[in-house]
């Protein structure tokens, strides 16, 4: 049963017990307060009048505001632990002394009680997600939070249900005890949730009790777009929640005389509303949080609220009309609490509190306006009209929508681009330096889920670095915010991945996986992993199909065809027709024009190579690379070094007597001799330097120095060469670093038995 549940909501063997301790918290929190809110509510509308509600509406933003002022930097230093127990332990005797006197009708507890409720509703829930935002990462965030937030939809539902219920036989005041042993529950799964062992970063907040509170928030901020447009958001969403509980509560009040069939009803109405949003906060919105990505996920509420206010005014019945306005405020309350909480994690722990606490100050300003509104609204216009007037609210997020999602997009890609050039540097360092070291090594620290894991293991792969082990650690520091950015949103997500195969080459399409595995099922991706190395050009197939519907872009797929460098050139340009959609009634040249731009340089440089010639590709490449294999410098390269070489060679013939390069001329190709001999010359002594014969080259210096020619080259017979084009070399040595230390061991022997002969000549 526990792997079926498991399975069914996605949570890890590692991650059983801190989820489901906190789904508990929030599951008993949550049917507490809407037990207390129903009552709370219903007993002011009933006993004091609901035209007094808009005006009570008004006095929660000012009161929340204020209290939000100290309260994100309070969660900060004294600990989510202690804040949220606190406030559980607070509402439960707020609630015991609240039932003693409403048994004796004292007037100021029911707006007293009301507004008590409210406030726990406005801070409990935020220390609670920024607890949760401790405990995950924002990769488990975004596939956890949506369940653990239907866990407290589920809360939602069964205290609307026992409010249905228990208002047939029980009075509302009892109904008060019964949320209160509610709270209780939360507070033995805080107690619980305190109790486990988690990484040492998530007790940050004990480092930080010697500082002060502070009701500022971070300058820097409230410039980027993601929190401008989030608290916008806020103000939107504050702005509308008031109109939907004013609806709800105006509906059943108009039908219903007796207070407990109106607290009946209303239960009832709720926990229908509630049920439906659990069951879709399980199957779907964790899925759309994932693929979409939080600003897409965003985006659906004010869309979503602006097509359907106007069309409550349809509904004729007054039970259809109700369920239809407590499903759409459970609704915004499911897609928006999980996208939103997800995104804290993109800033620093303990400046979390604060940008929540400012973000919901922005929430209680909308509600605030929107109050006022309601409290003249609701004597001058019809509830069709209040509608109408919601949804124009929410018609306002479309006229700044496209501007601030691209600009956050755009602010997160200039956020990424220099950890990634850092990262790619130090990369690059460490391969140059040991070449024991392989980025596909890195898989280790980043199939973890946790950020603290992966760093430690990356730590681990320190001793194999030896005196370069400091990069390691600064890599993954730098890496960290491309991950935590890439997967909170899928269109950052392609950006940052073409940014990265572009600078990596191969080297980054095996690191590629590593990153499929933070988006994707880590036991799929390994799966995949063995299949591209398997020997079977039929495994290697099937691995790459199956990346080929993980990958949703065909330049990243391109790349990804470089991991199968032990396949065969048919089968790389067979999964690069595929990939890049040649049709089969394209031309042959269209085709090797296609090939010719492909990221594997094989396949690319097999195009180019037979755009250019006519003959006979096999026989004309074997002799190619036969003559390499002779060569000195490049007798130490593996056959496909050596194919690749050679598809870039071509050949030409020089006669005897002729020059072939001049000295104080631009390099422009290094010279490997097939055939024939040829000598160096030095213009200013005018007498030869060397002879230099088959399987010899010549221009190397030069082109690795990016120096015109130190000697003039002159063919002493008649001459046949392979020549390798300065920029074709420079990519080749890119991709395949080896050439380059062939040809520096073979200028090293030079200098050698140049030395040799400077001593013998003094």
């Amino acid at each position: 049963m526990q792997i079926f549940l498991s399975r069914l909501l996605r949570v890890r063997p590692e991650e059983q017990k801190q989820f489901f301790l906190l789904a508990t918290i929030l599951f008993a929190m949550m049917a507490g307060l809407e037990m207390t809110s129903n009552v709370a509510e219903l007993t002011f509308v009933r006993r004091v009048g609901v035209e007094f509600l808009p005006r009570l509406y008004s006095f929660e933003p000012i009161i929340l505001i204020g209290l939000l002022l100290f309260f994100g930097s309070a969660i900060d230093r004294f600990g989510r632990y202690r804040v949220l127990f606190a406030l559980n332990g607070g509402l439960a005797l707020a609630l015991l002394l609240a039932r003693a006197l409403m048994q004796v009708n004292w007037y100021p507890i029911f707006p007293t009680l009301w507004l008590a409720q409210r406030i726990f509703y406005g801070l409990a829930p935020l220390s609670f997600w920024v607890l949760c935002n401790d405990v995950f990462d924002i990769r488990q965030s975004k596939r956890l939070f949506p369940t653990i937030f239907a866990a407290g939809l589920a809360g939602v539902t069964l205290g609307n249900l026992l409010t249905g219920v228990l208002s047939a036989w029980f009075t509302a005041e009892d109904i008060v005890l019964v949320a209160a042993l509610m709270f209780g529950v939360g507070i033995i799964a805080v107690e619980g949730v305190r109790r486990l062992k988690l990484p040492p970063s998530f007790v940050h907040a004990d480092v930080m009790r010697d500082k002060k509170v502070s009701i500022t928030l971070p300058a820097h901020l409230l410039t980027q777009p993601f929190l401008q447009a989030l608290f916008l958001l806020m103000f939107i969403l504050g702005a509308l929640e008031p109109v939907l509980r004013y609806e709800l509560n105006a509906l059943a009040n108009q039908t219903f005389s007796a207070e407990q069939s109106l607290i009946s009803f209303v239960g009832f109405i709720k926990a229908s509303g509630a049920f439906l949003i659990v069951a879709f906060q399980l199957l779907v919105a964790g899925r759309i949080l994932d693929r979409a990505g939080v600003p897409a996920t965003l985006n659906i509420l004010p869309i979503g609220f602006m097509i359907l206010l106007p069309l409550l005014g349809l509904f004729p019945n007054i039970i259809i009309g109700s369920f239809v306005v407590a499903t759409l405020a459970t609704f915004a309350a499911g897609f928006h609490g999980p996208a939103r909480n997800s995104a804290l994690n993109l800033f620093p722990p303990d400046e979390r509190g604060r940008i929540s606490a400012f973000a919901d100050q922005l929430w209680y300003v909308g509600w605030f306006c929107n109050s006022l509104f309601l409290s003249w609204a609701s004597t001058h216009l019809t509830l069709s009209q209040i509608n109408f007037a919601a949804a124009l609210i929410a018609a306002l997020w479309l006229f700044i929508l496209p501007s601030l999602h691209r600009r956050y997009i755009d602010a997160c890609l200039k956020n990424v681009s220099l950890p990634i050039d850092e990262a790619i540097k130090s990369f690059r360092e460490i391969g140059i330096k040991d070449s024991r070291f392989e980025i596909a090594d890195s898989h280790a620290a980043l199939r973890s889920s946790s950020p603290y894991q992966r760093r430690a293991v990356m730590r681990t792969l320190s001793p194999r670095l030896s005196e370069n082990s400091h990069n390691a650690e600064a890599i993954t520091t730098q890496l960290q915010p491309a991950f935590r950015l890439m997967v909170l949103t899928a269109p950052l997500e392609s950006a940052l991945w073409s940014k990265i195969t572009h600078e990596f080459g191969q080297s980054c399409a095996r690191a590629s996986l590593a990153l499929l595995e933070l988006t994707h099922d880590p036991k799929q991706i390994r799966a995949v992993r063995r299949m591209i190395g398997n020997e079977s050009p039929a495994m290697r197939a099937a691995g790459i199909e199956a990346l080929d519907g993980l990958v949703r872009l065909n330049g990243i797929k391109q790349h990804l065809i470089m991991l199968i460098s032990d396949a065969s050139l048919e089968e790389k340009r067979a999964h690069g027709r595929k990939w890049l959609k040649i049709e089969s009634a394209a031309t042959p040249e269209e085709s090797l024009r296609q090939l010719s731009q492909f990221p594997d340089p094989t396949v690319r440089l097999w195009s180019r190579h037979q755009l250019n010639r006519n003959e006979d590709p096999s026989v004309e490449l074997a002799i190619k690379i036969d003559s390499l294999r002779r060569a000195k410098a490049f007798a130490s390269l593996t056959e496909e070094e050596l194919k690749a070489v050679a598809l870039c060679a071509r050949e030409h013939q020089f006669e005897k007597g002729q020059m072939i390069c001049e000295e104080g001329q631009a390099s422009v190709a290094l010279y490997v001799i097939v055939a024939g001999e040829v000598e160096l010359e030095s213009a200013a002594r005018r007498q030869a330097v060397k002879r230099l014969k088959e399987g010899d080259t010549f221009g190397e210096v030069s082109m690795l120095g990016d120096q015109p020619y130190a000697l003039t080259t002159m063919a002493l017979s008649n001459v046949s060469t392979l020549i390798i084009d300065r920029d074709t070399l420079k990519e080749l040595i890119e991709y395949y670093p080896n050439i380059a230390l062939g040809l520096m061991r073979e200028l090293a022997l030079r200098l050698g038995q140049s030395l040799d002969l400077w001593r013998e000549e003094t």
